[in-house]
């Protein structure tokens, strides 16, 4: 898009009184001033993904366009896959915004700053170069949405405490070593997501977030699974996949809600009859583990859709595996590794 096809678009957009403004994938490196007269935006987009073609709309900005801080009543603000260094201290005039997405940029930090925006309920820092979570996050009391996927974070916050309100908190590919017990005031979490980490540990504090539908532990170095997993009664996907987990505990048999479960790399050697309580699930993977009897209690999941299990120690199947009239994948192929 060129400058004139801009100032048109900007001109049209004032003197009709638009809400919405999308700009993304026009390789802008700046914004005109004129944009700045635009007081009826609500939602501005600069940079997004667009999803039904899988296709990247980015821009060229390196910072945030001062144009921008003018726009006062803007509720959405979109700039990802840019090449954004910081977030400004004039950040603070955007008030009410409810949702920033500046994700796939080059930003390092998150600053103190941020406590001005109160109104956030998503906030959106995927793929950024960000190694700290501020203490100041613990102002943003009314976010339901963070996710910082994609960074160099190594600890979360005491502070995190704080937002009661989060739904969903995703820390996805970090350096994060621990889950702190913190964690057990969010509890009207229903997906956390911390994928390729290097926590060794599942907290008991785990056992307040009775609200949690999805729960992604992968590659991680997680040797067992707690009892206080029985409290998280709403499970419908429990993911522990890569870690270095040996036992499956009879705690499980609480997640009745449960239909996908994912344990497949660890170091199980057993399947324990509490599993056959799990009448709901439909996968059930335990690739590569270290299991050398199918009990005959697995008959009881009478919903299962797959079964893997790829590479264990298995070596005679039961006749109690006929039992499972739903299954349309069985794999029990490498057995002995």
């Amino acid at each position: 898009m060129n400058e004139t096809d801009l100032l048109a678009i900007i001109a049209q957009a004032e003197r009709e009184g638009w809400t919405e403004l999308d700009l993304s994938g026009n390789d802008l490196e700046g914004l005109p001033s004129g944009i700045g007269r635009l007081q009826s935006l609500e939602k501005l987009i600069l940079g997004k993904l667009e999803a039904g073609e899988r296709k990247i709309k980015g821009n060229r900005l390196t910072a945030i366009p001062q144009e921008i801080f003018q726009l006062t009543n803007l509720k959405e603000l979109s700039i990802s896959y840019n090449q954004i260094a910081m977030i400004p201290q004039v950040i603070t005039n955007l008030a009410n915004l409810t949702t920033l997405d500046l994700s796939f940029n080059q930003i390092t930090a998150i600053p103190e700053v941020i406590t001005s925006l109160g109104n956030l309920t998503t906030l959106d820092l995927t793929y950024n170069q960000i190694t700290q979570i501020p203490d100041a996050i613990a102002n943003l009391a009314n976010l339901t949405t963070l996710d910082l996927t994609y960074n160099q974070i190594t600890q979360i916050p005491d502070a995190i405490a704080n937002l009661a309100n989060l739904t969903t908190l995703d820390l996805t590919y970090n350096q994060i070593t621990q889950i702190p017990d913190a964690i057990a005031n969010l509890a009207n979490l229903t997906t956390l997501d911390l994928t390729y980490n290097q926590i060794t540990q599942i907290p008991d504090a785990i056992a307040n977030l009775t609200n949690l539908t999805m729960l992604f532990l992968d590659n991680n170095q997680i040797t067992a699974i707690p009892d206080a997993i029985a409290n998280l009664v709403n499970l419908d996907k429990l993911s522990l996949s890569s870690n270095q987990i040996t036992t499956i505990p009879d705690a499980i048999a609480n997640l009745t809600n449960l239909t996908m479960l994912y344990l497949d790399r660890n170091r199980v050697t057993t399947i324990p009859d509490a599993l056959a309580n799990l009448a709901n699930l439909t996968t059930l993977d335990l690739e590569w583990n270290h299991i050398k009897v199918i009990p005959d209690e697995i008959a009881n999941l009478t919903n299962l859709k797959a079964l893997n299990l790829r590479r264990n120690l298995i070596t005679d199947i039961p006749e109690a595996i006929a039992n499972l009239i739903n299954l349309k994948a069985l794999d029990l192929s490498s057995q002995g590794h």
